[in-house]
C-alpha cells in the first residue's frame, strides 16, 4: 500500500506518456493501411458508378433520338399534307423528309439503289374527304397519318430494359388541311 507522503512527491515528476501502437507508425507504413482500403473502396465502388454515367449518356441519347424522330414524322405529315394531292406521293415525300431530318440518329441506314433510307420505317395513310365540314369537292380535306419506327442500339445492352440492347422507338403523328385553298 502507497502512503500519502510517497504520493505527494511522485505528482510532481512528469511521467512519459503512453501512446497507442497504431499511433507510433509513421511515414510509409502509416499510408499504407489506409491506402489498400481506398483501393477496396473504389473498386467496389468503380461498377457503380460507370453504370450511372452510361445509363445517362444512354438515356440522352434516347431522349435526342426520340425527340427528332416525332419532329421529323411531324413534318413529313404536314409536309405531304400540303404538298401531294394523292396516296402514293404523300408516301414518298413523307419518307423523304424523315430520311433527311434523321439521317444523323443512330440506327439510320441509307439505301444506296434509290434516294431515302430503309430505317427509319415510314408508313403513310392518306385520306381526301370532300364531305367534312368546311371541305367540297374542290377544297378537299385531306388528312395524312405518318407512322415512323427506328430501332435504337445503346451503348451498353441493359438486362432488365432492352430486348439484347435494342428499344424500337416509334412516332405516329397526323395532319389535317383543306387543300387548294
Amino acid at each position: 500500500m502507497i502512503d500519502l507522503a510517497s504520493r505527494i512527491r511522485t505528482v510532481g515528476r512528469r511521467q512519459p506518456i503512453r501512446r497507442p501502437a497504431r499511433a507510433a507508425r509513421t511515414g510509409l507504413r502509416a499510408l499504407w493501411g489506409t491506402r489498400g482500403q481506398s483501393m477496396v473502396e473504389f473498386a467496389v465502388i468503380l461498377p457503380v458508378m460507370l453504370t450511372v454515367v452510361g445509363a445517362a449518356i444512354d438515356m440522352s441519347r434516347l431522349y435526342q433520338a426520340w425527340n427528332v424522330l416525332e419532329a421529323s414524322t411531324r413534318d413529313a405529315a404536314e409536309y405531304a399534307a400540303t404538298k401531294d394531292a394523292s396516296s402514293p406521293a404523300a408516301t414518298a415525300d413523307a419518307a423523304k423528309v424523315v430520311c433527311t431530318e434523321t439521317a444523323g440518329l443512330p440506327g439510320y441506314t441509307a439505301t444506296a439503289s434509290a434516294p431515302g433510307c430503309s430505317s427509319p420505317a415510314v408508313t403513310t395513310t392518306w385520306k381526301s374527304d370532300a364531305t367534312a365540314p368546311g371541305a367540297n369537292s374542290t377544297y378537299p380535306l385531306v388528312t395524312v397519318t405518318v407512322t415512323t419506327s427506328l430501332p435504337f442500339r445503346t451503348l451498353f445492352p441493359y438486362p432488365l430494359f432492352t430486348q439484347g440492347g435494342a428499344w424500337t422507338l416509334r412516332s405516329s403523328q397526323t395532319y389535317s388541311i383543306l387543300q387548294g385553298r
